[in-house]
C-alpha cells in the first residue's frame, strides 16, 4: 500500500533529556501532577539499528510517558547506552529538547516508513521489541531539509491468548 501523507493525529511528542529526575521535577512544577509522570521505565529493545547499521550488543533508554494536554502525550527520553543513542554522545550531537513527533499505526507501518524514505528522510533509529507486552516495531526518520524527526511505531501486538 502506498500512502501520500502521515496520519492526522500524532500519538505523542518526544523530548530528549539529560537527567530524567530533573526533567520530571520541571514538568511537575510547570503542569502539576500529570498522569504517568511518576512512572519511569527502562526500554531495552531486542534489535536496534542506528543510521542503518545493526547494533551489536544491548541498547537502553529510560522513558516516561505522560498524559499531557488534550489527549496528547509527552514522552521524556533519557538515552543510556547503545549505538548513536549513547549518553552523552547523543545529547552532544543533537542536544536535548523536542526530538520527535510520534505516530502510532496499527496498520501500514511499512507504508508510512516508505513514505518518509521516498521524501528523502534517513533512518536514525529502528528497533524491534518482543516482551511481555507483545511484539512491536518503531522507526525514527529525519527529513533532510527541516531535520524534522518522525517516529512511526506499532502498538504492541499481543501474543495469542494474551491480554494487555
Amino acid at each position: 500500500m502506498e500512502l501520500d501523507r502521515l496520519p492526522e493525529q500524532p500519538e505523542h511528542i518526544g523530548i530528549v533529556v539529560a537527567d530524567m529526575e530533573k526533567a520530571r521535577a520541571e514538568i511537575r512544577a510547570l503542569y502539576g501532577p500529570l498522569p504517568g509522570l511518576d512512572f519511569v521505565y527502562e526500554f531495552k529493545p531486542d534489535t536496534v539499528w542506528t543510521d542503518g547499521v545493526k547494533l551489536e550488543g544491548p541498547a537502553k533508554l529510560r522513558l516516561c510517558m505522560i498524559q499531557w494536554i488534550n489527549g496528547m502525550k509527552m514522552e521524556l527520553m533519557e538515552p543510556m547506552f547503545g549505538g548513536n543513542w549513547e549518553h552523552p554522545k547523543f545529547l552532544e550531537a543533537h542536544g536535548g529538547g523536542l526530538h520527535h513527533v510520534a505516530y502510532y499505526t496499527k496498520e501500514h507501518f511499512s507504508a508510512y516508513r516508505q513514505l518518509l524514505l521516498n521524501q528523502g528522510a534517513r533512518i536514525l533509529f529502528e528497533s524491534e521489541t518482543e516482551d511481555d507486552r507483545g511484539y512491536r516495531r518503531c522507526c525514527y526518520l529525519q527529513c533532510p531539509e527541516s531535520r524534522f524527526v518522525v517516529e512511526i511505531a506499532e502498538p504492541p501486538k499481543p501474543f495469542p491468548n494474551q491480554k494487555i
